[in-house]
C-alpha cells in the first residue's frame, strides 16, 4: 500500500493533523482512504499509510495516536475504529460499537483513557495488568 501510495497520492484534502505526544511525528488526517503518519524532523525518512480505511462519503473521520505514540486509532465510514501499529502499520484489531462513523478521537495523556464520539460518546478506559 505504501509504495502505491507514494507513487501516485490520491487526490483528498488533509482535514486535521496532530503532533504525537514526544513531538516526533505528525500524523496527518484525510477525506479519504488513508491516513499519513510522517517524521517532524526528517524529509529522508518515509511516511507511514494507515489503511485502507472505508472513507466513501469523504468523511471528515477521526483518527489519534495513543499516549505512549506506539498505537494509531483511525476511523471509518463502517461506524468501526481501526487500531494499528505506528511502526509496523499492522492492523491490530477492530472496534465497534457506534451508532454512526466516528468523527471524534482523543486521548488523556494524564489519565490514559480516551474517548471516541459520533452521535454518542464511548470512555474507553485500559485494562489493568
Amino acid at each position: 500500500l505504501l509504495e502505491e501510495t507514494l507513487a501516485r497520492p490520491p487526490k483528498c484534502f488533509w482535514n486535521g493533523f496532530e503532533f504525537s505526544r514526544d513531538g516526533s511525528h505528525i500524523l496527518i488526517n484525510t477525506d479519504s482512504e488513508i491516513v499519513w503518519l510522517i517524521d517532524s524532523f526528517r524529509n529522508d525518512i518515509q511516511p507511514k499509510v494507515f489503511g485502507p480505511r472505508k472513507n466513501d462519503g469523504n468523511l471528515k473521520l477521526g483518527c489519534c495516536l495513543s499516549t505512549d505514540c506506539q498505537t494509531a486509532f483511525v476511523a471509518n465510514d463502517e461506524n468501526e475504529i481501526l487500531v494499528y501499529n505506528k511502526d509496523t502499520t499492522e492492523l491490530l484489531t477492530t472496534l465497534t460499537g457506534h451508532v454512526s462513523p466516528v468523527g471524534c478521537l482523543a486521548f488523556n495523556p494524564k489519565y490514559d483513557v480516551w474517548a471516541s464520539a459520533c452521535g454518542n460518546i464511548a470512555l474507553w478506559i485500559p485494562k489493568e495488568n
